[in-house]
């Protein structure tokens, strides 16, 4: 899903929070973005019901409100919300990513 398709999809403020009701209300708008990956199995770490992604360029691309960041984590509450969790260090090592360790 494109950055255009979640636009039209949900009501997001000027600084790009999704304000629309559901599981993704209050979030980034990008976090429906990695979700979908996640559903499609493109996940790079999913321990302990953390869901981790290292973010590509192709990310940033997309949504550059991600900035210089490295990794982004979700966890699903309950089923019913989806958060972004603030950076942490995930069990995957960098270097184990084929898209961060091609140079």
């Amino acid at each position: 899903m494109t950055r255009e398709e979640m636009k039209r999809q949900y009501t997001v403020n000027k600084k790009g929070v999704i304000v629309s009701p559901g599981q993704f209300a209050g979030q980034m708008l990008y976090v429906p973005y990695f979700w979908e990956k996640y559903l499609n199995g493109l996940a790079d770490d999913t321990n302990g019901g953390f869901i981790t992604f290292f973010i590509t360029d192709e990310d940033r691309k997309e949504f550059t409100e991600l900035g210089e960041a490295t990794v982004i984590t979700l966890i699903e509450i309950g089923r019913t919300l989806v958060c972004e969790l603030p950076e942490r260090p995930s069990e995957v090592a960098l270097e184990e990513n084929p898209l961060l360790s091609a140079s």
